[in-house]
């Protein structure tokens, strides 16, 4: 292959969509024809040969099985990014840390936990905080 692609035409998206549309050639080919599957997607994608061949091998197999139930390998994005911290809190306890943060004097994580667990009482019998529910006055208190 002469052409190159840059990396960044692709989105993840499409890679794994032309992944996808090359998986079935990879599993039924010869170690010959999944070589050159690798070294021509490889180029193509910009990804690591190891990681290309679990993916073209994952496609279309059967995962888990729990009883009846059989989970099938599907290349979507979304599964198979699972990176990053999982959201704990929701945006009424970030309105209320927002609110208690300045009062600290814009404290570390650490002190802004000693803050609220000190002066709970006094902050949440304040009228600046009364709109806050319980839910959220329970999470501030953890």
């Amino acid at each position: 292959m002469v052409a190159q692609v840059p990396e960044e035409v692709y989105t993840m998206k499409a890679r794994y969509t032309i992944i996808k549309h090359n998986a079935k050639a990879y599993q039924k080919g010869t170690k010959k024809v999944k070589s050159l599957i690798l070294e021509e997607l490889s180029e193509i994608l910009h990804m690591n040969r190891q990681y290309l061949a679990s993916l073209l091998r994952k496609v279309g197999k059967v995962a888990l099985r729990k009883g009846r139930s059989v989970v099938v390998y599907d290349l979507s994005f979304k599964e198979l990014s699972k990176r990053g911290r999982k959201e704990i809190y929701g945006e009424d306890v970030l309105r209320a840390l927002k609110r208690i943060w300045p009062l600290t004097g814009f404290s570390s994580s650490k002190h802004l936990v000693a803050f609220i667990r000190f002066n709970w009482e006094i902050l949440f019998t304040h009228p600046k905080f009364n709109d806050l529910s319980g839910r959220t006055k329970a999470l501030l208190l953890k």
